[in-house]
């Protein structure tokens, strides 16, 4: 972790707010603020990796806002996987307690979140791979004995790699025996004001002294829905099974076990009146087998007006009594 004596600090304005970081962050841009603080990716220079540097809001104006940073800062540090978000430096520029007003959490870099790319076409391998990582990670957080108390895509973050990681620890909480919870938290009451829905004590003594299977399952169930929306996020040819594609076009059943590529060599020579010899032939060469082509003996005005149906015929019959035509143009 960085220590104020080793390293030189810089001071930045960042949408209207005064940053503090070491000189090794460089390139500093605001990414996103809430209620709890405000994200800035910069470039380390040390490593040359993009990184998020959060600010924490005022985190020591009171005994709550304490304990809120400890948590975050607690899990985040111990969080060791490579789908959840983890912790890579921490640093303050105060040089005495008394200055120590406001500290700085370094994490991964991530580019957007997962609710942001749901609005776009998925293919099946991305959802499974992203299922597959939200579900690595999960396992690895209740591994821990952690619940993550607000698990939705928003708290999900993506890069461009498709690489998933879980985000936004502040809603987590221990798994505690509903036993041990007073014995823990004797002023558990101020934990309803540390959730960002503003749930009251009741609610969240509930919630956490449920068995550990319930609390896993419900965030499996949480889980299972996201990966819904995203499978209704699929092209709906790629959802259907070969059977059901070829269904969808009209193949007959007794061509379903062929490969499509065979059915089509089989069938347009047949549909064409090829001889037998030419169904072997590629498709690409289709046109060129069997006898030459007979022109029509009728010409293409005729032709047309062959296929009119009943009412355009007497429409154009009429409009051509009213008026003749000539090469040269309309008289």
């Amino acid at each position: 972790m960085s220590s104020s004596v080793k390293c030189k600090f810089r001071k930045e304005e960042v949408n209207k707010t005064l940053w503090e970081i070491p000189l090794r962050y460089a390139s500093l841009r605001l990414v996103g603020s809430g209620a709890y603080g405000s994200v800035c990716s910069a470039i380390d220079l040390k490593t040359g990796e993009k990184v998020a540097i959060k600010k924490l809001s005022r985190p020591f104006q009171s005994e709550i806002f304490a304990k809120r940073a400890f948590r975050e800062l607690i899990l985040l540090k111990h969080m060791n996987h490579e789908n959840v978000i983890g912790l890579l430096n921490v640093f303050t520029s105060a040089t005495s307690f008394n200055d120590f007003h406001n500290f700085y959490l370094v994490m991964p870099y991530m580019q957007i979140d997962l609710q942001k790319i749901m609005g776009h076409h998925l293919s099946e391998d991305k959802v499974q791979y992203l299922v597959y990582q939200m579900l690595c990670g999960l396992k690895y957080i209740h591994a821990a004995g952690i619940i993550h108390r607000d698990l939705k895509p928003g708290n999900l973050a993506v890069n461009e790699d498709c690489e998933l990681k879980a985000k936004k620890y502040i809603q987590s909480l221990p798994k505690i025996p509903k036993k041990e919870f007073p014995l823990l938290f004797p002023n558990a009451s101020d934990l309803g004001k540390l959730s960002t829905h503003d749930k009251r004590f009741g609610e969240i003594e509930d919630a956490v002294s449920q068995e550990e299977t319930i609390d896993s399952l419900s965030r499996i169930d949480s889980l299972e829905k996201q990966t819904q929306e995203l499978k209704l996020k699929l092209d709906d040819l790629e959802n259907r099974s070969r059977r059901n594609n070829l269904r969808f076009i009209n193949i007959p059943d007794s061509y379903q076990n062929d490969s499509l590529y065979a059915l089509i060599s089989k069938t347009i020579p047949l549909k064409l009146g090829l001889p037998q010899e030419c169904y072997n032939v590629k498709i690409e060469r289709l046109h060129r087998i069997g006898p030459p082509k007979i022109l029509h003996p009728m010409r293409p005005r005729a032709v047309i007006v062959k296929y009119l149906d009943y009412c355009d015929k007497n429409r154009l019959f009429q409009a051509y009594k009213k008026t003749t035509y000539t090469r040269s143009g309309r008289k």
